[in-house]
């Protein structure tokens, strides 16, 4: 039986969190506003603390982009790919991703990061599948609007099961690595779930259900 490895972005292939370093870079380059800059900033600190609704919060940036260009979002972040994010990825997440590969497994990105930058880090990685949150384009500009379902919480569970049925493969009885509370919907019902580098309220729920917590 073929199986599943998934892998959330921030903080467990990463050292950082990509979206609080974009964001201070789009300020910094004028594409956002210091007022922007500030609610994100707000809204990440809160959220580190689980009082805050991603969701409401991804929906709402989106807004920030109408109008915009999809070229000209792809290129900012493929420079911010270069500048910022690629030397920060996790020196074991090579030998992690080259063992499953020896054992046959399918690997997965499934993050609540935006495809522009996962799908970069898919193609250094050699990672084939990304799940992830994507804004609507029509007719090559941004329409402000997130791509339904979020791939955040419990919607990272319905982006999984979409991927299993394409695949033929039971994601259930497969793997997955994060850092992150907001992922219990999905650590929960995997058979090997892997906490990486935890925040303190997984760190906790980790221990108590005796699940495997990794220092990489």
């Amino acid at each position: 039986m073929t199986t599943l490895v998934l892998l959330d972005l921030d903080r467990t292939i990463l050292t950082c969190n990509s979206a609080r370093e974009w964001i201070v870079r789009e300020w910094k380059q004028g594409h956002i506003s210091t007022w922007q800059l500030v609610q994100t900033i707000g809204w990440l600190s809160v959220y580190h603390w689980g009082k805050s609704d991603v969701s409401t919060f991804l929906r709402n940036a989106s807004q920030w982009m109408e109008g915009s260009k999809e070229v000209d979002l792809q290129e900012r972040t493929h420079n911010f790919w270069m500048d910022s994010i690629r030397h920060q990825i996790r020196p074991s997440v090579y030998d992690v991703l080259e063992q499953h590969r020896s054992q046959g497994h399918v690997l997965a990105l499934l993050t609540a990061s935006s495809n522009y930058l996962s799908d970069l880090v898919a193609v250094e990685l050699g990672i084939p599948h990304v799940l992830s949150n994507r804004m609507e384009v029509v007719d090559t500009r941004l329409t402000g609007r997130m791509i339904e379902p979020l791939c955040f919480g419990a919607g990272k569970a319905l982006h999984a099961e979409r991927l299993g049925q394409q695949l033929g493969i039971n994601w259930r009885e497969g793997y997955f690595y994060t850092d992150s509370y907001s992922d219990l919907p999905v650590l929960e019902v995997v058979a090997h779930p892997k906490v990486v580098c935890p925040d303190q309220r997984l760190e906790r729920e980790a221990h108590k259900r005796g699940w495997d917590i990794l220092m990489w």
